[in-house]
């Protein structure tokens, strides 16, 4: 999209949309709108309790004997922020803006899934001079949230043998379908356990965003971990020439020390950790792959290695948190897992390794294993 031309429809409607808050559970107003836009056009429109609404459009001129048509979209959008934006969805617009061809949205999801569909279609109900069979044009609420407006639509009010679902891949992609869906729900007794330890929660924010399903394999939002130290690094992981620099430590009254600042190079490698389980010591090896790092740090002037953890980083962390991982951990471009492997058995340490395969039921059983195995050696 090169310009948001308010002249062409679907980019007024959209428009139109964006002013009204219209996450989940909140369509009450969006659906006023679909509603009174269709009374206002002339066209049969209904609504039920649920807000979903269903407008008909009747045949054009040489088309009253086709098979009708359905069109659907959702009324509903995903609300994120990021944690810097005061954005209320509840009650504010979206802040759209043009960058670099794109229409965005300032701070917050655009809802393009599926206010694009919506204005779409809105787009084609107010163009008296398309040739078309009739339309029945359905806009369902909750998508997002499981269905929920489509699980309870009345069906006996549409005809059509034949939808087409304006909640796809992209401007040039037509996925041909008679898939369904289903909904299972399953309950677990939830069990508390009295807790007296520092809790923390990790956020990821200012990533790029994308779709759960469609974009997965873009890798957006990619976490990888930023490991960096000012003084115990060495400078042969260095892809330039390492510099020396003086800058203030901010903290206690110690002078200001002199620090390695360097970029690491890209390549496969390994992190480590030595842990103390009262009865034992455990080695924990993740297979990292170090990733080159694009930007400079003016605010953090140390070595840095960025790393992405295998097999991903929810998987990554999850291990090393079960597995009792600490903060403090080695890295190495050179040693391999099987080189820690080797050197934890001849020194009677217990092995945890964390790589491409791992998966967190198995892993966690292996953990459960390893217990019993080293308690009674």
């Amino acid at each position: 999209m090169c310009k948001f031309d308010l002249s062409k429809p679907y980019c007024f409607y959209f428009n139109e949309i964006a002013k009204i808050p219209h996450g989940s559970f909140d369509e009450e107003k969006i659906a006023d709108y679909v509603y009174n836009f269709g009374l206002e056009n002339g066209l049969e429109t209904i609504r039920d309790e649920y807000n979903n609404i269903i407008i008909y459009k009747e045949a054009s001129k040489g088309y009253e004997d086709s098979a009708p048509l359905l069109l659907q979209a959702h009324l509903d959008m995903v609300c994120e922020k990021n944690g810097d934006s005061d954005h209320d969805f509840k009650k504010d617009p979206l802040d759209l803006y043009v960058e670099d061809g794109f229409l965005k949205a300032r701070g917050t999801t655009l809802g393009a899934d599926d206010g694009a569909g919506v204005a779409y279609i809105l787009s084609i109900l107010a163009d008296d001079k398309l040739s078309h069979p009739k339309l029945e044009c359905v806009f369902t609420v909750q998508e997002e949230v499981g269905l929920c407006g489509a699980l309870n639509l009345n069906t006996s009010l549409i005809k059509s043998r034949r939808m087409i679902s304006l909640d796809g891949n992209g401007e040039v992609t037509t996925a041909i379908t008679s898939a369904g869906g289903c909904v299972v729900t399953q309950s677990l007794d939830l069990k508390y356990i009295p807790n007296d330890k520092p809790c923390y929660k990790l956020f990821i924010t200012g990533l790029s965003g994308g779709h759960s399903g469609n974009d997965i394999h873009l890798e957006k939002g990619n976490e990888m971990i930023l490991g960096a130290h000012m003084l115990e690094v060495c400078p042969t992981i260095a892809c330039e020439k390492p510099k020396i620099q003086v800058h203030p430590l901010g903290i206690g009254d110690r002078e200001d020390p002199a620090r390695l600042v360097f970029k690491a190079k890209k390549g496969s490698g390994i992190v480590v950790s030595l842990v103390d389980m009262g009865d034992r010591f455990r080695m924990i090896v993740n297979d990292i792959e170090c990733q080159t790092q694009e930007h400079d740090m003016p605010k953090l002037p140390v070595a840095g290695v960025l790393w992405k953890p295998l097999p991903d980083f929810k998987t990554s962390a999850a291990a090393w948190i079960y597995a009792g991982g600490s903060h403090h951990s080695v890295l190495s471009y050179d040693l391999t897992a099987e080189h820690m492997r080797d050197f934890a058995e001849i020194m009677g340490i217990e092995f945890v390794y964390i790589n491409k395969d791992t998966k967190i039921p198995e892993f966690r059983k292996e953990l459960e294993y390893n217990d019993v195995v080293w308690r009674n050696k």
